[in-house]
């Protein structure tokens, strides 16, 4: 009787091992699902984005965890701020986050911010290193230029620093802890 009780899950377990000898249909579903094409892109870049309504392009940073709040208005533009998002476990006091905000008027957004705080130096490499991945799977599926931007702003030693990419200009800010990566849309 105990050997039958242990034979039993043994037996279970012995049955959920890939697929069955000879179940030609079963292999094919493995292979099939290996080779899945990568989701298409949300847009085709900065400038598709900026023309977008505003609820549907901060819908796309919704859709990507980037957990933006109301656009509404802030002054004379309107905005919205994306709650900040641990990159981290820091020591007490100190944080460690990566931020969104979209900026622009009542139609369109005009602009997109990053903005990454590393206050716990200890844990400095591996919160960079998280941001850079998290804001750089946001801008590939949504299909946004910049990865490279990103990479050299998130360096210790990164300097401020301005320049263009496809359908956007950009402007890497530096202050203490603070970086803020800025993407805003290119005059006509």
């Amino acid at each position: 009787m105990r050997f039958a009780l242990l034979l039993l899950p043994a037996l279970a377990l012995a049955g959920c091992g890939g697929t069955a000898p000879g179940n030609a249909a079963g292999a094919e579903n493995v292979v099939a699902a290996e080779n899945v094409a990568a989701p298409a892109a949300e847009t085709r870049g900065w400038d598709e984005l900026f023309a977008k309504p505003a609820s549907e392009a901060i819908a796309i940073f919704e859709k990507l965890s980037l957990r933006p709040g109301a656009y509404e208005v802030m002054g004379d533009m309107h905005m919205s701020h994306g709650a900040p998002i641990s990159l981290a476990d820091t020591a007490a006091g100190k944080k460690n986050t990566l931020a969104f905000t979209a900026s622009g008027d009542a139609s369109q957004l005009q602009g997109v911010s990053f903005d990454v705080v590393i206050e716990d130096q200890a844990q400095a490499e591996a919160s960079r290193q998280r941001a850079l991945e998290s804001i750089g799977n946001v801008l590939r599926v949504a299909g946004l230029d910049g990865e490279a931007v990103v990479k050299a702003a998130l360096t210790a030693d990164a300097k401020p620093a301005t320049g263009k990419v496809a359908g956007a200009n950009y402007a890497v800010l530096r202050k203490d802890a603070r970086t803020t990566i800025n993407f805003t849309k290119q005059s006509n």
